[in-house]
């Protein structure tokens, strides 16, 4: 219960401080007696796009979490081709990682690799891990994302270089309202509901999810049903 009060705290915050800017630049742009120039127009408007994507992102993973509680949640499963799937991944999510002065690379792939997933739910797997490893990883660090075939299954990984997660932690990485717990003044804002999200979509698609993580940086790892193939046993 308590870290439900903090995570519904923490979602108060999220909610009023992109509000708070969409609101002000908006402002600013409607007043009537203010002139700007066009460098400061284009400013707030793009201050007022990031905020409202902001926004819809806390708004979907809160639904997601609701479908998922609900076990409403639907797949539409296919045969994917994954290096087209991660390739693409890194393009969409390439510009979040930008202001962070991290790049993601893309390295270990076996041509030819196919894969059962759903194409939108695993790109949105693939989203909240790579930018977890941006969030962490020091500035100019990259985070490579590669894949390996496995006897019935696919391992996808996601290794970043920014500092080993506390031990104390480990137990607790996957599960809801966990990154609530330190309250909203942590360095590494976020809703604590990517990898909880994750860890659902990863499974209702056949899949295993895990991560290692150490002086060297950490991984998180999820696998998938090779296309053609039975699923792996839990």
């Amino acid at each position: 219960e308590r870290a439900k009060d903090e995570f519904t705290a923490l979602v108060s915050h999220e909610l009023r401080t992109p509000l708070t800017a969409v609101k002000g630049a908006l402002g600013i742009l409607q007043a009537p007696a203010v002139s700007l120039p066009e460098a400061r127009r284009g400013e707030l408007m793009e201050m007022a796009t990031r905020n409202t994507d902001r926004l819809l992102h806390l708004v979907n993973d809160l639904l997601d979490i609701k479908r998922i509680e609900a076990g409403v949640l639907d797949l539409a499963l296919q045969d994917l081709e994954l290096e087209a799937v991660l390739a693409e991944a890194l393009t969409v999510n390439a510009p979040y990682a930008q202001p962070m002065g991290v790049t993601y690379t893309l390295e270990g792939m076996l041509p030819g690799l196919r894969v059962v997933g759903d194409p939108l739910r695993l790109g949105q797997v693939l989203a909240n891990l790579l930018s977890n490893g941006a969030k962490f990883s020091r500035r100019g660090a990259e985070v490579r994302l590669g894949a390996e075939g496995l006897e019935g299954e696919v391992r996808v990984w996601v290794h970043n270089l920014g500092e080993p997660i506390p031990e104390a932690f480990h137990g607790r990485i996957f599960q809801k309202f966990a990154q609530a717990e330190t309250g909203t003044t942590r360095d590494v804002k976020g809703t604590g509901l990517g990898l909880a999200i994750s860890k659902a979509l990863v499974e209702a698609m056949g899949g295993r999810i895990g991560f290692s993580s150490g002086p060297e940086g950490t991984t998180f790892w999820f696998t998938l049903p090779r296309a053609g193939e039975e699923p792996p046993h839990p």
